[in-house]
């Protein structure tokens, strides 16, 4: 599994600056070293916005619950498992709601009442 960067960890390393911040090369390695970490930020946050807007774990989305609903009855609740585990450790607003979709979705097919948290 992957894991996040954050704006300043690719901004420090020209590999993941070409792997996440630049995918097709517009900037060569030596106009890399002549910006500063700040501008190499900044450029980033002019691209995809601040780094707090990223509030669900690389590659779920809000409509991952909705997803998880397609095929056999064990493939569903592997799915549903699997999102949960994604989810442990963000306490985002979509975060909780994806939580609970995917809740919802494991109590409907197994009984399964979980850890569920209430809202707060």
């Amino acid at each position: 599994m992957s894991r996040i960067r954050t704006y300043s960890e690719i901004a420090a390393d020209f590999d993941l600056w070409m792997a996440y911040a630049d995918p097709h090369p517009d900037l060569t390695r030596e106009a890399f070293d002549a910006l500063s970490l700040e501008e190499k930020v900044m450029r980033q946050i002019a691209a995809f916005g601040p780094e707090a807007e990223r509030t669900l774990p690389e590659g779920l989305t809000e409509e991952s619950a909705r997803f998880a609903w397609n095929g056999p009855r064990d493939q569903q609740i592997r799915d549903f498992e699997r999102i949960l585990s994604r989810l442990d450790g963000w306490e985002t607003a979509s975060a909780r709601e994806l939580r609970r979709q995917t809740e919802d979705g494991l109590a409907e097919l197994t009984g399964w009442t979980g850890h569920r948290q209430m809202p707060g």
